[in-house]
């Protein structure tokens, strides 16, 4: 019986390889300047093509999405054609006026990262000082243009021990989920493997998102969403209790755009390419 297809309900589409952090563990290796592999016109054929495979939730991410002077064309016709455009972004160059724009374009949401429940931590993991300042700042003007928001965090050895602080934190400043990660060694992450962890390190982590998961259903200011979960781990969330065949990352799809062309993945962190997008 052949199996019915699966279309993504989450696809990220890597607009631009610059970004003016550095931080350690970026998959995408980015850097501060250089041409963005796609124009307007490429970009806005990849994305007829995928929204009329799939209505989705569409993530603009990189480096930094707000590099390119043409992401408000792009959110904007992203929602024209029915995708739900969100962002993920350091905050640069996201002032009040940026806010507003984006969402008159159609913006759903931004997601920002904190890997750190302070400014030392979280700026020595993304080599660049003021990085939690500008957090700060924007999770302040995202309330008050009104646009929600998320907070991802990638855990590694040097963080574990504040998970909980970070999830506290990311409630506190109102949050609608907390996103936790782990570490995956691609891009720059290649050169910090000494922060994965080992398997019973992990064990103990997801242990520990389990019961943060659990103790958030009493508290709802803030949803808690794992991104990774082992098979091994399935019985520790509900999630995949209900649903013990889904693999990790299912339905998920990832647009990366090296040297002009569009090249589909299944995740971001996985090398080998699935497909090519037409431009």
């Amino acid at each position: 019986m052949k199996k019915p297809l699966v279309k993504p309900a989450v696809a990220a589409f890597e607009i631009t390889g610059r970004c003016p952090l550095k931080c350690r563990h970026c998959r995408a290796a980015a850097v501060a300047d250089g041409a963005d592999p796609l124009d307007t016109a490429a970009c806005k054929a990849l994305l007829k093509g995928l929204a009329d495979y799939c209505r989705c939730v569409l993530i603009f991410t990189g480096g930094e999405p707000m590099m390119r002077d043409d992401i408000f064309e792009l959110v904007a016709y992203s929602r024209s054609i029915g995708l739900r455009p969100v962002m993920a972004t350091c905050g640069e160059r996201l002032d009040r006026d940026a806010m507003r724009r984006l969402k008159d374009a159609g913006l759903l949401s931004f997601s920002f990262s904190l890997d750190g429940a302070d400014a030392a931590s979280h700026d020595a993991f993304r080599q660049s000082e003021g990085a939690f300042e500008l957090v700060m700042k924007v999770v302040k003007t995202a309330k008050e243009v009104g646009i929600r928001f998320q907070i991802n965090t990638t855990l590694t050895r040097l963080n574990a021990d504040a998970m909980e602080d970070i999830a506290a934190l990311a409630v506190k400043l109102g949050a609608a989920c907390w996103n936790p990660f782990i570490l995956v060694p691609v891009g720059r992450g290649e050169a910090i493997r000494q922060l994965l962890f080992a398997p019973d390190e992990y064990e103990v982590v997801l242990e520990r998102l389990a019961e943060l998961k659990k103790n958030a259903a009493d508290r709802p200011a803030a949803d808690l969403r794992p991104a990774v979960c082992p098979r091994r781990t399935a019985k520790k969330t509900p999630e995949c209790r209900q649903n013990p065949r889904l693999p990790c990352g299912y339905g998920i799809c990832f647009y990366q755009s090296p040297r002009r062309r569009a090249d589909v993945r299944l995740s971001g962190a996985i090398r080998g390419q699935s497909g090519r997008g037409r431009i």
